[in-house]
């Protein structure tokens, strides 16, 4: 049986008239002066019901073809009759085949960037961040932390932070001490804040913030000094800067993936995130080395901080906000042993340094 049809090969934007007829299994279209155009097995031809037209159907060859054929309706019985696979829809299996393997593509990227790529752009980037740059980053975040440690405003820094002058003092000749034992200069600014919280906190551009909570658990100066020193290591190693990129970088990612790429929501999140954030393995080793190697230059003992971490341990089912410090500070036993094997120093804490730091929210 011969009929009429249109067709289009897929690949120019006309109809052909054309006419179609069965030849054992092969459905054969030839051109109005009987040239043969193509030729399609019975078997691979299937209805598409993306056609509206109510007097023709439209015909395809398989599901990855773009020519397709324009029929009278009134031809679809024999075409029915000879096709077994007219009325089939695509294969389910075949259509979510591909979908599953880029799904299961693009989980694998984001997991790769989130846990390779990411963190190792952000080791480098911190590195050559600018540091003034840098320093307007750590005044954005300070703030935001300092607000939420302390359920106060950040602009409302007088309350939030303590202002002991003699404590103060103190706590910034301890820190210059420490830090003069780095191999470069590094700008510090060091405020304890009034929080209930067993705490210190590293920040981007040479913040760093001691939660009162820590002064009030601390038995000595030479374990604040331990604590004082290896947040130090931190802001001279740029793990702060690393690990604000490394959150950045990922809630960039997200907002990516979500529609969402505003910065100023991202940078405003920064703070909270950082509370929470923990170093990795590597990063809290390397703070602790070379924190105890600053406490031995500053000629104090660093196995003070070594003590302070031994003693906060034992307390870790204390709800009264020890257990602050381990969300930040992971493998606690591994660092103790770490401090341990450094040299021995000799100096402690003065006292009235130690006094006037400890009340230095008291005033």
């Amino acid at each position: 049986m011969e009929t009429r049809a249109t067709y289009y090969d897929g690949l120019r934007a006309f109809a052909q008239d054309v006419r179609i007829s069965l030849e054992g299994e092969v459905l054969v279209i030839r051109a109005e002066d009987g040239r043969q155009i193509d030729c399609w097995p019975t078997a691979e031809i299937h209805r598409s019901e993306s056609f509206a037209a109510k007097d023709a159907v439209k015909l395809r060859r398989g599901f990855a073809r773009d020519d397709r054929l324009i029929v009278h309706s009134d031809d679809l019985d024999w075409l029915a009759a000879a096709c077994s696979n007219l009325t089939k829809r695509r294969d389910g299996g075949a259509f979510w085949r591909p979908v599953v393997i880029w799904a299961a593509v693009a989980v694998v990227s984001v997991v790769l960037l989130v846990t390779v790529l990411i963190p190792l752009f952000a080791q480098q980037a911190a590195q050559a961040f600018p540091s003034e740059l840098e320093r307007r980053l750590g005044d954005r975040i300070a703030e935001q932390v300092i607000a939420a440690v302390t359920f106060r405003q950040a602009q409302a820094e007088d309350l939030a932070v303590c202002q002991g002058v003699g404590g103060q003092r103190a706590l910034d000749a301890l820190a210059a001490r420490l830090a003069a034992g780095l191999n470069e200069t590094v700008a510090l600014r060091v405020r304890v804040v009034h929080s209930p919280r067993v705490n210190a906190l590293a920040l981007p551009g040479g913040h760093i913030l001691v939660l009162a909570g820590l002064l009030g658990f601390a038995e000595d100066g030479d374990e604040v000094a331990g604590v004082l020193a290896h947040e130090i290591a931190h802001v001279a190693l740029r793990h702060p800067l690393e690990i604000t990129i490394k959150r950045a970088s990922v809630s960039l990612l997200i907002g990516v993936l979500l529609g969402d790429v505003a910065g100023g929501s991202m940078l405003a999140g920064l703070g909270q995130a950082l509370i929470g954030a923990a170093y990795s393995r590597e990063a809290e080793l390397e703070a602790d080395t070379l924190g105890a190697e600053l406490m031995t230059r500053a000629g104090y003992d660093p196995t003070a901080l070594s003590i302070f971490l031994e003693r906060l341990e034992e307390k870790q089912g204390d709800r009264g906000g020890v257990v602050g410090f381990f969300s930040t500070h992971p493998a606690i036993a591994e660092r103790s042993q770490t401090i341990r094997h450094s040299p021995d120093g000799g100096a402690i804490v003065e006292e009235s340094d130690w006094r006037a730091i400890r009340v230095i929210c008291d005033s």
